[in-house]
């Protein structure tokens, strides 16, 4: 396990722009460091792949209300992971979500 971190991107495939960002606690009901993600764009954040689950919180941009939930989970580096926001979750999401990876890095 490297301990470091990378690069995963989330991809807006709904027709509303929404607000992507971290969960402050457990419950997902405080968030920080928010991106706004136009439809049919993408973002990107650096995660861990220490093991650790980390939930991301969807908002629709313009009321604020509260989409859905994407928990993530990482046990090694990958090389292009990408998460879709249709693959929300109801908050605060207990399991991972499956993410697309082109591969793992440092495996063939």
């Amino acid at each position: 396990m490297t301990t470091q971190g990378f690069p995963v991107t989330f991809i807006n495939d709904t027709p509303s722009k929404v607000r992507l960002a971290f969960c402050s606690d457990d419950a997902c009901v405080r968030s920080d460091h928010p991106d706004r993600i136009e439809p049919g764009s993408s973002t990107w954040k650096n995660l861990s792949d220490a093991g650790v689950l980390t939930r991301f919180v969807i908002k629709d941009d313009s009321t604020g209300s509260i989409l859905g939930c994407l928990p993530l989970e990482f046990r090694r580096k990958v090389h292009y992971a990408v998460v879709r926001v249709s693959q929300a979750v109801p908050c605060p999401g207990r399991r991972p979500v499956a993410v697309e990876v082109d591969r793992v890095l440092g495996h063939s």
